[in-house]
């Protein structure tokens, strides 16, 4: 089962605890649902804390460029410890894999966007070399956030498109929303115009179906039964679309990057109306809608 029926608006929710009884395992984003990048978001713990004595499966499923091991560090950093979840799945750490496989068959020389070289740690960690210069590299890697999105005429990747160099783009959104509701731009925002220069690109992460097999995967192997899921997630394009595509139903995290759409502040309580219409405008049909994760 998956979305609403009919022409139904979502349940609009104050906490988690309204419907967790019906889903066996949940698939929740991270970025502008557990946390903000610099520590949690109000309820979230206590809703993740909740969801695991209850014995429910949690998988955490980031179309974050990190891998695994960077992302649980910095989840630590800031406040989420290790057993709050079950499993985690990233986007970064998929790409990872492709890269090491391509990597193996001759040296690469990586140009990272948008940059600074090798913002994440993925091309260091694979034993690669970097660069600045498209006339230097062998592929790009799609990795790390910038302030602004790519020129119209981006000149590296003008370059990189006519030297026929691929992109491994390790996460494919296209910007993150901050504490004070400004954006960075991440690798996503590279990807789509370097498509549309007729350059190769392979993506990682929501909505894909590969993201989503790993995660009832990660799920399985830690002993948690799969039955009916929930995707929770903040990205209507991502988080709900993949839900929708992949057999989940999806609650949507209405006060993150689609605040705008539906509410005046980041993480606020969306207004039933504006929420009606944003979901109506962008095709998707979520089962239900909070402004922030609680319990």
């Amino acid at each position: 089962m998956s979305g609403r029926a009919g022409g139904d608006p979502p349940l609009i929710l104050d906490g988690l605890r309204v419907i967790a009884a019906d889903y066996d395992h949940f698939i929740i984003d991270q970025w502008g649902v557990v946390h903000d990048g610099h520590a949690p978001l109000p309820g979230a713990l206590e809703a993740l804390a909740a969801l695991r004595a209850a014995g429910k499966g949690v998988c955490l499923l980031s179309n974050s460029s990190r891998g695994l091991g960077p992302s649980r560090a910095l989840l630590r950093r800031i406040g989420v410890e290790d057993d709050l979840y079950d499993a985690m799945v990233t986007s970064g750490a998929l790409g990872e894999q492709a890269l090491a496989a391509r990597a193996a068959a001759g040296p690469l020389v990586a140009l990272c966007l948008p940059g600074p070289p090798d913002p994440e740690g993925v091309v260091r960690g694979l034993g690669l070399g970097t660069t600045e210069d498209p006339a230097e590299a062998t592929v790009l890697v799609g990795a790390g956030m910038a302030e602004a999105p790519p020129a119209e005429d981006d000149p590296r990747l003008r370059a990189a498109a006519e030297r026929g160099l691929p992109m491994f783009c390790l996460n494919p959104d296209i910007r993150s929303v901050q504490p004070d509701g400004s954006f960075l731009f991440c690798a996503g925002a590279w990807a789509a115009p370097y498509a549309a220069l007729g350059g190769a690109v392979q993506v990682w992460g929501k909505p894909l179906p590969e993201v989503y097999a790993a995660s009832r995967a990660a799920l399985a192997a830690a002993g948690l039964r799969l039955g009916r899921g929930l995707a929770i997630g903040d990205s209507l394009d991502h988080d709900i679309k993949g839900a929708e595509d992949n057999g989940l139903d999806a609650l949507f995290i209405s006060g993150g990057i689609e605040y705008e759409g539906n509410t005046d502040r980041p993480w606020g309580a969306p207004d039933p109306e504006r929420l009606a219409a944003q979901l109506s405008a962008r095709g998707r049909r979520p089962r239900a809608s909070m402004g922030s994760l609680r319990w």
